[in-house]
């Protein structure tokens, strides 16, 4: 994937009675270069919760896969959200950020942040650390990666990630967020950001 193809999306699916039949149920996982001349590579997987979201066990394992996945690298950012299937993050999308914009700037301020968060090592030293972010109170889990970065769990659970979880993440990470008081999107239901202005934190 870090050279060819551009794009690629590979499904996972329940065979089906009808073998001409597409069913994707159990989710897929994408990749695809962003930023001028392909820069940036983007990745990412939907897959169903249901009811294992109030599940520790499960959540745990979503955490440890994500932290053995990235723990090589230095990502710029990573999340798990629940049932957002969008590439931008909300607080992109609130912020009204654009591509180019959020893409030369993802070494100096944080995309956004979510029940699992992903946090370049740049920003992870402006945070003051695993251990100054653990102190906050406001992670269930705070791992650090070999090339340098942080990932961040909010709470035990994806189902426990509730609008006081999420404002206790939105105050630790504050020193590294973009500045500017997010706005509903039109395109969106559910924006999951809390509406003040990072900076003034």
């Amino acid at each position: 994937m870090r050279a060819h193809p551009f794009y690629a999306s590979v499904g996972f699916h329940e065979p089906s009675v009808d073998e001409d039949e597409w069913v994707d149920d159990y989710g897929r996982v994408g990749s695809q270069h962003a930023g001028r001349g392909g820069t940036h590579t983007e990745l990412s997987v939907f897959l169903p919760g249901g009811d294992r979201i109030v599940d520790p066990d499960f959540c745990a394992r979503l955490f440890d896969f994500l932290a053995a996945a990235l723990d090589g690298a230095d990502p710029v950012f990573a999340r798990v959200d629940y049932l957002n299937f969008h590439d931008k993050p909300d607080l992109e999308a609130a912020l009204r950020r654009g591509h180019r914009k959020y893409l030369s700037e993802s070494r100096t301020y944080l995309r956004g942040y979510s029940w699992i968060t992903g946090v370049p090592g740049e920003l992870a030293v402006r945070l003051g650390g695993a251990s100054r972010l653990a102190a906050t109170g406001a992670f269930h889990a705070v791992r650090e990666l070999r090339g340098g970065g942080l990932l961040l769990q909010a709470t035990e659970t994806l189902a426990g990630y509730d609008d006081r979880a999420m404002r206790r993440v939105f105050h630790a990470l504050a020193p590294v967020l973009p500045p500017g008081i997010p706005q509903d999107d039109p395109a969106r239901e559910n924006l999951r950001v809390v509406f003040e202005d990072a900076s003034g934190i």
